[in-house]
């Protein structure tokens, strides 16, 4: 079964993302203390 792709919204620079293989956001270069769970559409979910 494939992996749940995670996504994040960078509350550095706003964007909709999933971490690099380091944990940052790939957009900004924030790191993971930057990075607020949520679904795909944006929308915050409790992890």
């Amino acid at each position: 079964m494939a992996e749940e792709v995670k996504y994040y919204r960078c509350a550095l620079c706003g964007e909709i993302i999933t971490p690099d293989e380091n944990g940052n956001c790939p957009i900004c270069g924030a790191g993971p203390e930057y990075l607020e769970p949520c679904d795909k559409d944006g929308n915050p979910i409790a992890e």
